[in-house]
């Protein structure tokens, strides 16, 4: 059951950052076996470092990031790696698209590691890792590197 970030997307005042209620709540993936009763949402913003979520500079630089891929709000979450598994979050979401900031391969069980700033994708969704939140504040080329993926994804 994903609790935490519920509460870390609390210190968001913005409705992009509150999460909607899981309907139904799963032990581990395995018993997840019906998609229907999953929430659906666009996308998932993973970040690597729950600290990160107090943080107002990386808080602003989503909230552009969100504006300039034209994402709908209401289907775009944010999660910390730190506080749920990868097992937790697909149990109760499907999504489109996973923006990784930071987050190691492992945490999705990937046998090929994915370089970053590609959009790889997955069964269900696709995923773009990228450096950490942090390390894209001040640095132009990692922005660039990022929005380069995706507006060739997203065909902006």
């Amino acid at each position: 059951m994903i609790s935490e970030p519920f509460h870390l997307a609390n210190l968001y005042d913005l409705p992009i950052y509150l999460l909607p209620e899981p309907k139904k709540t799963f032990a581990n993936t395995s018993q997840a076996t019906d998609k229907t009763a999953l929430i659906n949402i666009d996308w998932l913003m993973l970040l690597n470092n729950d600290q990160d979520f107090s943080n107002p500079e990386i808080k602003n630089f989503l909230d552009k990031l969100t504006l300039a891929i034209k994402a709908d709000k209401s289907k775009t979450i944010i999660l910390s790696a730190n506080t749920t598994t990868w097992g937790n979050i697909t149990s109760q979401y499907s999504f489109k698209y996973v923006l990784a900031f930071g987050v190691v391969p492992s945490y999705f069980a990937l046998k090929n590691i994915p370089a970053n700033y590609h959009a790889y994708p997955q069964n269900d969704f696709t995923l773009i890792a990228c450096d950490p939140a942090t390390a894209l504040l001040n640095n132009k080329d990692l922005k660039n590197k990022l929005w380069n993926c995706l507006k060739s994804l997203l065909s902006l």
